[in-house]
């Protein structure tokens, strides 16, 4: 699957916009929205993160069209029924297409 690819050739680190995946160069897109604890990212930050608590998150496809999601974390470690950890939980694989990932 795609994200196993992915981090096959990438590992931990984050994705690199000036970088080439599969023979296409990595592009910023805009067809995802985040998500935390239900409420738009924008929304969130009037309120910000507490230190020491868990959110619950989820990317969303826009247009819901289905995708795999490869989803990588700077802070903390996350934990998802969905997506496989590695990394010592900084990065999620979802192998499988869905329109959202789910993860905290």
């Amino acid at each position: 699957a795609t994200p196993g690819i992915y981090f096959s050739s990438e590992g931990c680190g984050p994705p690199k916009v000036d970088g080439q995946y599969m023979g296409g160069d990595n592009m910023k897109g805009d067809n995802l929205e985040l998500t935390i604890n239900e409420q738009k990212l924008e929304e969130f930050n009037k309120v910000g993160f507490e230190f020491g608590k868990e959110y619950t998150m989820a990317l969303q496809t826009k247009d819901d069209e289905w995708m795999q999601f490869v989803v990588h974390t700077s802070h903390g470690k996350q934990d998802s029924a969905m997506g496989m950890l590695e990394c010592d939980g900084k990065v999620s694989l979802f192998a499988m297409d869905f329109n959202v990932a789910d993860f905290t």
